[in-house]
């Protein structure tokens, strides 16, 4: 029980992280639709299979994020992260507060791309291209969804703009 605890609340934090609006003081803004049954809504009306080609590049890009995450190198991701993300929370709030969420979670013990599928906007996120990466992930706690959404910034550079988390 108290394993299904520390998952739920580290889950929260992470999920209340990613795809919030910039604000003047760019502190963390948890809102209703930034978890991720929102974002998964908001692309299951119109589902698209991402282009091959795309889809490489972000998966090499969602890949590199996650090797960040699991060294506990939370500053690298935020550095590596979309201008939009960094416009959403302070460096030094995303690694106090990923540490806080992603520490419990404990070893990654393999890691899998799922689904993955393609879009042109989401809620509170710039207009563009996106593309959503489902990761299947096996943690000592029990196994776990993580969910990239990558999106193009300038050519072909893909970016971390939201990370979200939930149990399998």
């Amino acid at each position: 029980m108290r394993a299904r605890f520390v998952l739920n609340a580290a889950l929260g934090l992470i999920c209340a992280l990613c795809l919030v609006p910039a604000s003047p003081a760019r502190a963390v803004q948890p809102q209703a639709d930034t978890n991720p049954k929102a974002a998964s809504k908001a692309t299951q009306s119109v589902p698209q299979h991402p282009n091959p080609e795309a889809l490489q590049l972000a998966l090499k890009a969602a890949e590199q994020f996650l090797s960040l995450m699991d060294q506990r190198d939370y500053a690298q991701a935020w550095d590596q992260a979309a201008h939009h993300f960094k416009a959403s929370v302070d460096r030094d709030v995303w690694v106090r507060l990923a540490g806080a969420a992603r520490d419990p979670l404990g070893e990654i013990k393999a890691r899998r791309p799922g689904l993955s599928r393609a879009a042109k906007d989401l809620p509170k996120g710039p207009v563009g291209d996106y593309i959503i990466i489902n990761f299947e992930t096996d943690i000592a706690i029990e196994p776990i969804t993580e969910m990239l959404v990558m999106y193009r910034e300038e050519l072909q550079q893909w970016r971390c703009i939201g990370y979200f988390v939930r149990p399998r």
